[in-house]
């Protein structure tokens, strides 16, 4: 009797335990421990953080249109159609709302009309309607998982492998004194990445779209060089034209950079590499994207995408072209066309595929591939090896039993 007893107390810890477990520990967070015991190459794929970049306005935008949600403007410039004289400003004309249908995240994007693809012209210089964006239509795109090119295992250096979206490099600019000016009160230089809109951008907007907060604490802050191309190459007497070393979570890359045989890049800036070629994500060209419509043509679908070292001239910086031929002084400052793709370092290198680790409840999770079966086999499979548990040891109980009665 005595040893019923104690096995029935033991039946009774093993399904207190258990369900413990199942209340307090999510089976997601032991799928992110998997993972950062995986070792990272140069060139390898992972998935971290989620971004609105599939179309699904076709199959879901009936249904999406009925769901509840806060129309946010993305409060962008146009202009007079002067690019240089100042006179830009920020308004309504493109809204943006986010929400949540059937454990999915989507973004509606709705423009009553276009955005120029510089900041200081007007909308009828756009670059959307080519990709078959019309206004006064809401069109919705899916938030899927961001996939990030390995480019140094050691350091956690990863870069987006697709451009994410199009923003200008600095949303304001005059010309005036023989320079390009990027604030009203001309106090320095409209290429000057320290205090650029892009930068701003990057570690406001994106990072705050993109991330859940256990996967912010796993970026680390990246002390940047940020000098001008002539500085960058060895050139002395440039210095004017070097902005400030910033100490930033998410950033672009440099010139020098993406010449890096050790990221995986070719060291001539004028060969043709497939490593640096990008091409935007739909919601990319929703945006403006310069990429070419048609995939039938030499470039494929590839666009040109912004890097951040700034030219001595004060009005372009550098960027990569849509064969991966790079230029130190191409990109112009104002424009919206070029795409962005992200860089940052993580602490460690890993998949975070579902976007979060148990910070919202599951039926909220933002999925994208095969992040939903995932959690779900793997739940099953917890559920299952606590259920053979509880089953054995009831007939062990069982036996027990039987046994005392034949005594």
């Amino acid at each position: 009797m005595r040893l019923l007893k104690r096995s029935c107390k033991l039946l009774c810890i093993v399904i207190l335990f258990c369900s413990f477990v199942l209340y307090n520990f999510s089976f997601t967070d032991c799928f992110c421990i998997n993972a950062v015991a995986e070792e990272y190459h140069i060139g390898d794929i992972i998935e971290y953080g989620n971004y609105p970049q599939t179309d699904v306005t076709n199959e879901l935008g009936e249904v999406l249109n009925e769901q509840n949600g806060t129309w946010i403007s993305y409060k962008y410039y146009s202009g007079t159609g002067v690019f240089d004289d100042g006179q830009m400003a920020q308004s309504d004309y493109m809204k943006f709302k986010d929400v949540i249908y059937k454990g999915n995240k989507y973004r509606g994007v709705l423009f009553e009309s276009y955005r120029p693809y510089c900041t200081g012209l007007t909308q009828a210089d756009n670059n959307q309607n080519q990709f078959g964006y019309l206004t006064d239509i809401t069109y919705w795109f899916k938030y899927d998982s961001l996939k990030w090119r390995v480019l140094d295992p050691s350091s956690g250096l990863i870069m987006c492998d697709s451009i994410i979206d199009c923003q200008a490099y600095n949303n304001y600019i005059i010309s005036n004194r023989n320079a390009y000016w990027g604030d009203p009160a001309q106090t320095y230089y409209a290429n000057d990445y320290a205090s650029s809109s892009i930068r701003y951008w990057l570690n406001n907007d994106f990072f705050n779209t993109a991330f859940w907060d256990s996967q912010k604490t796993n970026i680390k802050t990246t002390m940047l060089n940020n000098n001008c191309y002539l500085t960058l190459i060895g050139h002395s007497g440039f210095e004017k034209y070097d902005s400030k070393n910033t100490q930033d979570k998410v950033f672009l890359l440099s010139y020098n950079e993406v010449l890096n045989s050790s990221y995986g890049f070719n060291v001539a800036w004028d060969n043709y590499d497939s490593n640096r070629q990008k091409k935007p994500t739909d919601y990319a060209k929703c945006q403006g994207s310069g990429g070419i419509k048609d995939n039938r043509n030499a470039y494929n679908g590839y666009s040109t995408w912004m890097l951040r070292t700034p030219s001595e001239d004060t009005l372009h910086s550098a960027l990569v072209s849509y064969d991966g031929v790079v230029y130190n002084s191409t990109a112009f400052v104002m424009e919206g066309l070029d795409g962005i793709c992200p860089a940052m370092q993580l602490e460690v290198i890993k998949n975070d595929i579902a976007g979060l680790c148990s910070e919202i409840p599951y039926n909220e999770v933002i999925t994208n591939s095969n992040s939903n079966s995932i959690t779900s086999t793997s739940n099953i499979i917890i559920y299952a090896l606590v259920a053979v548990i509880i089953i054995l040891l009831f007939i062990i109980i069982l036996i027990l039993k039987k046994k005392e009665k034949e005594k």
